[in-house]
């Protein structure tokens, strides 16, 4: 399976920084997922290792909501 996580554009252009501070924080909890291309899960990943990605990528969103609402 591939997925890519991205953010509708607006007029002020927040989309940009919403979507390097989403990738930045990712980075810091262990994750690189890049922003301009499509993630991978493989048959090596385990349960645990889509857990740990699901668990970060659910706190850089709420850091998002956090920042921008």
């Amino acid at each position: 399976p591939m997925f890519y996580i991205t953010f509708d554009k607006d007029e002020e252009g927040t989309y940009k920084d919403k979507r390097t501070d989403f990738y930045t924080q990712l980075v810091r909890k262990g994750f690189f997922f890049t922003p301009f291309h499509h993630a991978y899960i493989s048959y090596r990943h385990t349960q645990a290792d889509l857990d740990l990605a699901l668990a970060a990528i659910n706190e850089s969103l709420a850091f998002l909501k956090d920042r921008y609402h």
